[in-house]
């Protein structure tokens, strides 16, 4: 897919929004269309809006790798592997078949960077808004979780 940068995918007006959340979407995309999904997100946000913008963390799972099974799934990643097929986490979700890349937040902080956000930030202190939406995503236990403002 050719992403036409005159030309935004989403439906919708330039700084029509307050916030976005993508929450485990971007690894979906290879670096090219994720930045300009982000850079898309940056054109609808109103000047202020906050992104907030999460994925798996490749170093959550290097530094669980050693200790990785079945069995501990729950303890380590907060959810078991519901596929048969797969006897750790790193291989059931890190390397999950729908995932085109893997990320960690410094790379995130890049596809962010690449799609024109100059203020990037792991957390909002003190932002009610952000303590709401982080509290209510899921698999926060191995994602990277970033914030991003227009």
């Amino acid at each position: 897919m050719e992403w036409d940068l005159n030309n935004p995918m989403l439906p919708f007006a330039p700084d029509t929004f307050d916030g976005v959340l993508l929450q485990h979407v971007l690894e979906h995309f290879v670096c090219h269309d994720a930045s300009r999904i982000l850079a898309d997100c940056r054109l609808v946000l109103k000047p202020g809006g906050l992104l907030c913008a999460s994925v798996p963390d490749v170093d959550y799972f290097m530094a669980w790798h050693h200790s990785d099974t079945r069995e501990n799934a729950v303890e380590l990643f907060g959810e078991p592997i519901s596929e048969p097929e797969h006897d750790s986490f790193f291989s059931y979700a890190l390397f999950h078949r729908e995932h085109k890349q893997i990320l960690n937040k410094t790379g995130l902080v890049a596809l962010l960077a690449r799609a024109g956000f100059t203020q990037v930030f792991k957390g909002c202190l003190g932002s009610e808004i952000a303590d709401m939406i982080e509290l209510q995503l899921n698999r926060r236990k191995f994602s990277a979780i970033l914030y991003a403002s227009k």
